[in-house]
């Protein structure tokens, strides 16, 4: 969800290049999400790019139809790839730095179906890996990435499962984002990230 925030900024800007960026529809500000799609159907993609794609990261958009709509940017000529990109990796960054009762994975599923490499995802969250995307860091450990965006994507799933195991997540974790869990939260995502053999 666009949120009210010093950190929308970016997120609104990007969707600010998105709109100016493609040939939106005047009247697609105005219709429901179900015309928006039909018109994405028929052909205007690129008419209501700006519209669906703000609707999808309000949550307008209801989480079990994301990703399909997401997916269909990565199949056509007619939007500009890079403003598309832009404003998704402003998504990311805000849902990083969202409360965790919001799950950043959540997001990041989805946000697979645009079918870029997973490093333009996960690399962020490993350098920022402080305050609440530590927090949401934890919180997809230890709900072991359980996302209904992944449901189609058992790979890139796996890939985020491998990657939170990994040595310089574990390291970072274990140097900076532990401080801002719970009480007996951090053991709980070590013992997720890195069982021990009986």
């Amino acid at each position: 969800m666009i949120r009210q925030t010093g950190r929308v900024t970016p997120l609104r800007q990007a969707l600010d290049r998105l709109r100016s960026a493609l040939p939106t529809d005047e009247l697609a500000d105005a219709v429901e999400i179900p015309t928006l799609l039909a018109l994405a159907d028929a052909g205007d993609l690129a008419g209501v790019t700006a519209p669906l794609l703000e609707a999808v990261i309000d949550g307008r958009v209801p989480a079990s139809e994301r990703a399909a709509v997401l997916a269909r940017w990565r199949t056509t000529d007619d939007v500009r790839w890079d403003e598309v990109i832009d404003a998704a990796v402003a998504w990311w960054d805000e849902a990083r730095w969202a409360d965790p009762s919001e799950p950043a994975h959540l997001v990041l599923a989805d946000l697979c179906h645009l079918d870029e490499p997973m490093s333009r995802w996960l690399q962020p969250w490993l350098d920022d890996l402080d305050g609440e995307p530590a927090r949401h860091l934890a919180a997809a450990v230890l709900a072991d990435w359980a996302a209904p965006g992944f449901a189609e994507l058992p790979d890139q799933q796996q890939q985020c499962r491998s990657w939170a195991a990994s040595e310089p997540v574990v390291f970072g974790f274990t140097l900076v984002g532990g401080v801002h869990l719970e009480q007996g939260e951090l053991g709980a995502v070590f013992d997720r990230l890195v069982p021990t053999e009986d």
